[in-house]
């Protein structure tokens, strides 16, 4: 019934996203429209050429250059957007001889760092409005758009491994938190101390193991990333100046600093220290989990708030759901070696009751912000 009534709450609110206005989302800043026109015959030669894109591009980012028959540049090489219109880019060009013309662009989106390079051509007519002799649309140079619209196969590659192996981490460290050490509370001293110090440990050796394969995932995507611009812009811009990178940065240092609380975790002997380690290996992996909702393509158009924050329950639900998954292995074989059957019993009842409260919550969330932005994206 829970399930029902969430999913039904989900389907409410994206049905009213739905129902306002807003302009389809994109993968990718797609070429929108464009002026002149993909096709067009122009009659007048045009003194720029306009391009509007589905999102928002990055400026340092976005290349436009505009050639003649004979592939020589008839751009000036002045590219402009607009403050109010973060959609927009247009490049002024040289005085045009009637002929075929083609123009070519670059662009990487502000919203999830995708890049995107399209091609398309115009036709300048005589001044009687006939064809120039030898101006004939290329049929290959006209599809508008070179790049394909699912991410290449390494890319998606390394942002799941840096994403899932960021998750199970966060998930391992709220199942520590919320179910071991409360399920534990009833145990006389020694066996608490004992039980609290196993789970630490089980997510000591889980974190020094899926953190770092998360930042060197995350590092790997960031170089690959620079590495294809077409506009010669540096690690260092990328990471400080363009809003992916800024985010992908912030993902890294949030790795780096929940790999410092688990090492704090490892290392510190008061239960203080060791609780400040586990509770700041949580917090900087939902950190670093929020920089992944903050660039999906939910975080544009019309609802962008409430898509975003969707995107984010449904990430700390599936990591939830996944770290009590990893955790609970290693919890049932030590419970059947160091404790003794009643209070084997007890405990293990304790933690099956607290995660599947937790199981269930988790489930319903994910269910419920699925359909909502599967909804709202449609």
């Amino acid at each position: 019934a829970l399930v029902l009534v969430a999913v039904a709450v989900a389907v409410a609110v994206a049905a009213i996203i739905i129902a306002s206005p807003a302009r389809p989302v994109y993968a990718h800043a797609a070429l929108v429209r464009s002026n002149p026109a993909n096709g067009e015959k122009v009659v007048r030669p045009p003194v720029r050429v306009i391009l509007n894109f589905s999102e928002p591009i990055e400026r340092r980012l976005t290349k436009i250059e505009v050639f003649g028959k004979d592939k020589e540049r008839v751009d000036d090489g002045k590219i402009e957007f607009n403050d109010k219109d973060g959609t927009f880019a247009s490049i002024g060009l040289k005085d045009l001889n009637p002929g075929l013309y083609l123009v070519q662009f670059d662009n990487v989106s502000t919203v999830d760092g995708h890049t995107w390079r399209g091609v398309f051509q115009f036709i300048v007519l005589n001044p009687d409005g006939t064809v120039p002799a030898g101006a004939e649309f290329d049929p290959e140079a006209t599809a508008g758009a070179t790049t394909s619209l699912l991410p290449k196969p390494v890319d998606a590659a390394l942002k799941w491994i840096a994403l899932l192996a960021l998750a199970v981490a966060a998930g391992a460290a709220f199942w520590v938190r919320a179910v071991a050490k409360p399920a534990a509370a009833f145990l006389d001293d020694d066996n608490y101390d004992n039980a609290l110090a196993a789970s630490e440990r089980w997510l000591v050796n889980l974190g020094h193991i899926l953190l770092p394969a998360s930042f060197l995932a995350m590092a790997a995507l960031v170089l690959l990333t620079v590495s294809r611009f077409e506009t010669g812009t540096t690690l260092g811009t990328y990471l400080v100046s363009i809003r992916t990178g800024q985010h992908r940065l912030v993902f890294a240092l949030s790795v780096a600093l929940a790999l410092a609380g688990c090492d704090l975790l490892y290392l510190a002997s008061g239960r203080r220290l060791r609780a400040a380690g586990t509770l700041l290996m949580l917090a900087a992996s939902l950190l670093g989990l929020l920089t992944f909702s903050l660039t999906s393509h939910g975080g544009v158009g019309t609802g962008a708030f409430w898509a975003v924050v969707a995107d984010f329950v449904h990430l700390l639900a599936s990591a939830v759901w996944l770290g009590a998954l990893a955790m609970l292995v290693p919890f049932l074989r030590w419970t059947r070696r160091a404790l003794a059957a009643p209070e084997r019993f007890l405990y293990m009842a304790n933690v099956f009751d607290r995660f599947s409260v937790v199981a269930a919550l988790s489930v319903i969330a994910v269910l419920a912000t699925g359909v909502f932005n599967g909804l709202a994206q449609i």
